[in-house]
Parts: C-alpha cells; structure tokens; sequence
C-alpha cells in the first residue's frame, strides 16, 4: 500500500513539474543579446516599470490595471489595463502581478480596439533583470522609433 502511494505522489508530482514554467538564461553574447532584444522589441509599444494598481478581478475577468511607474522606451499612457483571457497563470509563463512589487515589462499594444494591453511573459521579465540584456531590449525599441 506504502508502494502505491509513493507511486501516486510520485506521478503528480511529475505532472506539475510538466506544467511548470522554463525559462532560458540571457545569451553570452552581446551579438546574442541584441537579437534576442530585436525579437523582443518587435511589434512593442514600450518597456516600461510598472506597480499593480488594481488585481486581476475573478468575478469579471477584467484584467489586471497597472500604474506607469516610469517609461525607458517607447510609450505608454500612465495607467494601462490589461488583456486577459482568464486568470494569469504562472505554470504558463504568464506575468503575474503583487500590491507592494514593481517590474519592468515590456508592453505590446492591444489587438482589438478598445482591448487592454499585453504584456510579455514571466520569462521576459526574468531575461530583463539582467542588466545587460536590460540595455540591449532598451537600445533596440530606441532604435526601432
């Protein structure tokens, strides 16, 4: 019986480690990083430092609302509301957001009008506190204006 149980545990246990999210390390290289950040870069609105201003709300799906806490590229209105599509989940790489915590994200435009921004995954935001992946991202979404 012991056997069978540890076997069970064992099985979810493996099962919710499938479903975790991995995330690749920065590149080595600056050749790496920069087109790392042209593919980050692409199609982005801007990178931008942001505090939670109002959770997720379970009763109404509405997304997440953020405050602007700074902009180092691109543009952003000072309070931007998110596009969801049901609860972030962090198992899915989706960026996940605390009262009291700051981050810097990078912002993609919203797809329909009148929707709510996007923003990139939890993987992004881990590549991003890496100062000079930080720069690279920076440099490319100047460049790209």
């Amino acid at each position: 019986m012991r056997h069978k149980l540890l076997a069970l545990l064992l099985a979810a246990a493996a099962e919710t480690a499938a479903l975790a999210c991995s995330c690749r390390q920065p590149p080595d290289s600056d050749s790496g990083r920069r087109r790392l950040a042209a593919e980050l870069a692409e199609g982005a609105a801007a990178l931008v430092e942001v505090e939670l201003a109002r959770p997720y709300d379970d009763r109404t799906g509405r997304g997440e609302r953020l405050r602007v806490r700074r902009t180092l590229a691109g543009r952003a209105p000072p309070v931007v509301d998110l596009e969801r599509h049901g609860r972030p989940q962090s198992a899915a790489c989706e960026q996940e957001f605390a009262p009291g915590r700051s981050r810097i994200v990078i912002l993609y435009p919203p797809l329909r009008l009148g929707g709510g921004h996007r923003v990139a995954s939890s993987c992004t935001t881990f590549l991003l506190a890496d100062p000079p992946m930080l720069e690279a991202v920076t440099e490319a979404m100047r460049r790209r204006r």
